[in-house]
């Protein structure tokens, strides 16, 4: 049976709104859409028809109108000739504003109920673009994030297949393995009292795919975390993922310069250790875009201050942060943000104002030690200087938070491109609550620094216990920030199955909990592992930089609440007794 629509359009063209031109002048063509606006000018209605690709002026004869009852937001097909419009009519807005289509017949595909919301209407409640999510969905911001997602998408397959990657798909439903987030779990019902997880990433399994002789692999994986979420994060997202046999960090680095280089037309790409980025930044995730840089103050012993001279002794840090000028910062706006450091952890903040040469400061200290404390830290004319003290790591939290907020009130960003850098030299360990973690993940390959596998084995097993010695190393792991925001982060892998052995020993599994959760991966390694690297794009991330919202859910079409809950189908949602028996699970007294 012939579709409506073909017989609709017998001997006439079926056309897109994008593809009105003056070639269809006096044809008779077929448009399919939506009703966007209804004028009624005497015996004719004029109406705007939309569809994904554009909007055109119709008109029709008003009883032609009635007759079908045609309102706001209804599905039409039309058929008609198309006009020019009369002179002086024309809207220039509009790729269709010199045509218009004089209706001659009218199917009403499907008749609309008054809209809830008014998808254009960005003052709309959160909730409300939530729960009606497929009406937003029709907005014409949304519907523009969606190409950029979808032109992204296949600018990064054109390029990855250039260079000789293979599109390889990967299980969702998977074993659960300590990634650093909490696993969605699935029940299994065959074999009841265990469960799947839903993948967190798929790091072994494309480790798995380069043992398996792939070389080069890439998918669009989705991947699942149960953990906090934020505005640019949440619980099922996308990654552009790939892995690649033979390679060292230049390599992976190169290759995804190539991807960057794809999407940005103009870009700046630096390069900084940890070490530096943490020294200068306070943060790993630093935004280039700001002209400012810490300062250490080490050096500030001969002063006389108590608190310095308190850090120092005990191994902490005081790092200075010197701004441009003070105009902006009055009494209350420096109390204000105080209040957000101490916040923070910190102490307080001191500050010292410079104007004509005197000095104004939250230390009551002569203006000799004022001024020599200020010239230590760089200050500028008529400019301020923060100043914090304290254990390394918060100084860094309260400074990467302080260039942030300073930034901003200042408008110290330059927004006109963005600029990325790598980040590379990460440790391999950090101490979490006495215990030793991975910095990314206990896959990650460490920096050998030119020692032979033996001495690096060597060397590992000397590491055990030792939480000195574990502070010391480096990895091969780098991640790649834009504008302050993670975008991409890998490393070269572990392929020397007893290194691997021995940083899950560090790590505090023992050789059961190992043989447990990895054991098949352990065994793999041992036949024949070439050496390997990547890296993992968020995609949902990325979108959102290159579209310029600052809202990851603006460019997810159907996304969560940072309660992880879908508005629209109401899900998560409670399941019947007879399911849970299925599986072998009951809720505890209480849960409804």
């Amino acid at each position: 049976m012939k579709h409506f629509l073909e017989e609709f359009s017998k001997n006439s063209k079926k056309v897109l709104c994008s593809q009105i031109d003056e070639s269809l002048l006096k044809q008779s063509v077929v448009v399919s859409g939506w009703v966007q606006n209804q004028r009624d000018h005497g015996h004719f209605a004029f109406l705007d028809l939309k569809d994904h690709t554009g909007v055109l002026q119709i008109f029709l004869d008003l009883d032609l109108l009635k007759k079908f009852k045609i309102s706001l937001n209804s599905v039409l097909a039309v058929k008609g000739t198309l006009l020019k419009r009369p002179e002086g009519t024309e809207n220039k807005k509009l790729k269709t504003g010199l045509f218009e289509l004089k209706v001659e017949e009218v199917q009403v595909l499907s008749s609309s109920d008054v809209l809830p919301i008014d998808p254009e209407d960005e003052k709309v409640r959160d909730s409300l673009k939530l729960k009606y999510r497929y009406l937003f969905l029709r907005s014409e911001k949304l519907q523009k994030y969606l190409k950029l997602r979808d032109e992204v998408v296949h600018t990064v397959r054109q390029t990855l297949r250039k260079e000789g990657f293979l599109e390889c798909e990967t299980p969702i439903l998977y074993r659960t393995t300590p990634e650093g987030a909490r696993d969605y779990l699935v029940p299994s019902r065959i074999h009841q009292g265990q469960f799947y997880s839903l993948v967190q990433s798929p790091q072994i399994l494309k480790q798995l795919l380069m043992i398996g002789g792939v070389w080069k692999y890439f998918q669009m994986a989705r991947c699942f975390r149960d953990e906090d979420l934020r505005s640019d994060r949440q619980p099922e997202f996308t990654q552009i993922d790939l892995e690649m046999s033979f390679v060292d960090i230049a390599d992976v680095l190169e290759l995804n310069e190539k991807i960057i280089r794809a999407l940005w037309k103009d870009v700046e790409i630096e390069k900084l250790s940890y070490q530096d980025s943490m020294e200068y930044y306070g943060s790993d995730q630093p935004d280039l875009r700001i002209p400012l840089k810490l300062r250490a103050l080490e050096d500030v012993e001969d002063l006389g201050i108590e608190i310095f001279n308190k850090t120092i002794k005990n191994k902490g840090r005081i790092k200075s942060l010197a701004l441009p000028s003070s105009e902006c910062w009055n009494r209350s706006a420096l109390d204000k943000l105080t209040k957000e450091i101490k916040n923070l952890g910190s102490r307080g903040l001191i500050y010292i104002k410079e104007e004509n040469g005197q000095f104004n400061s939250s230390l009551s200290f002569s203006q000799g030690v004022l001024k020599k404390l200020y010239e230590k830290a760089k200050g500028l004319p008529k400019g301020l200087i923060f100043i914090i003290a304290g254990e390394e790591s918060l100084v860094n939290t309260c400074f990467s938070f302080l260039i942030s907020y300073t930034a901003r009130k200042m408008s110290l960003i330059d927004s006109s491109k963005d600029k990325f850098v790598w980040i590379t030299n990460f440790p391999l360990f950090a101490l979490e609550e006495g215990s030793v973690v991975s910095m990314h993940h206990p896959f990650t390959m460490p920096d050998d620094k030119g020692l032979s596998s033996s001495e690096l084995i060597e060397k590992l097993k000397n590491s055990m216990g030792n939480t000195d010695e574990t502070s010391q190393w480096t990895s091969k792991a780098y991640d790649l920030v834009c504008n302050g925001q993670e975008v991409a982060g890998g490393s070269i892998r572990i392929h020397n199955p007893e290194i691997q052995n021995l940083v899950f020993k560090i790590l505090g599994l023992n050789d059961q909990k190992i043989q447990d959760q990895f054991g098949f991966f352990i065994e793999a390694l041992r036949y024949g592992t070439p050496p390997h690297g990547g890296i993992a794009w968020g995609l949902d991330r990325l979108v959102m930089i290159l579209s310029g919202t600052d809202d990851i859910r603006d460019v997810i079409p159907f996304p969560k609440t940072l309660q992880a809950a879908c508005l629209m189908s109401q899900a998560p949602s409670m399941v019947d007794e007879a399911r849970l028996r299925e599986l072998g699970l009951s809720l505890k007294k209480g849960l409804k």
